[in-house]
């Protein structure tokens, strides 16, 4: 598989570089910036593209999304140091049908999972991203996760309190809070029902 790599900062680029030539794959062209990706891809012929979200130059997903009018069988990897389940959602949805989604900490066994299953033509989404895409479609924040999470282990109110630094009465807060937002009436269909949306990890 030929693939290029985008990334405005030199020691990305070679560290992503060396990782995937480790893994056996054939990096062939290389850029830094918006219009030196659009010129790599219009010259190159290129398999996967592994690309940064936060390039210089324009905006990714509009080039993108250009570029895959005459490049359909392009297969793409967005690689992003955000956290922010809006920025993902934003990715996902758009026109340039990006087939991977990876934090840029990720490691290497992960990125080569991630590689044989875009070739294959199925997405991929690392499962930290994923989780933050729950939160953001149930409208969860961190804290209110960290919560949820230690209910779902058995912990008490003062339980929580206690490991999050947090009084006994914010904790109440956050638990009221969770179980409106998942519509539930108690502390066990509260679980109930985040472990079935897949929100508690266990």
């Amino acid at each position: 598989m030929k693939i290029a790599i985008a990334d405005d900062h030199n020691l990305m680029r070679a560290g992503f570089k060396n990782l995937l030539t480790a893994l056996g794959h054939d990096v062939i062209a290389e850029a830094a910036d918006i219009p030196a990706l659009e010129a790599l891809l219009n010259n190159f012929d290129v398999d996967l593209l592994v690309s940064d979200f936060d390039m210089p130059g324009g905006e990714l997903l509009s080039t993108l999304e250009n570029i895959r009018l005459n490049q359909p069988d392009l297969k793409i990897i967005i690689l992003t140091g955000l956290q922010y389940g809006a920025v993902f959602q934003k990715v996902l949805a758009s026109q340039a049908r990006i087939q991977g989604l990876l934090s840029k900490s990720v490691d290497p066994d992960v990125l080569q999972q991630a590689i044989t299953a875009v070739s294959r033509g199925e997405q991929f989404i690392q499962q930290e991203i994923s989780q933050l895409l729950l939160d953001t479609a149930h409208d969860l924040t961190k804290r209110e996760r960290q919560v949820l999470n230690l209910l779902a282990v058995g912990r008490s109110n003062t339980e929580v309190a206690s490991e999050l630094f947090i009084s006994p009465k914010t904790v109440d807060t956050h638990r009221m809070n969770l179980m409106k937002k998942l519509e539930v009436r108690n502390v066990v269909q509260l679980i109930e029902r985040a472990r079935e949306l897949g929100l508690t990890g266990l």
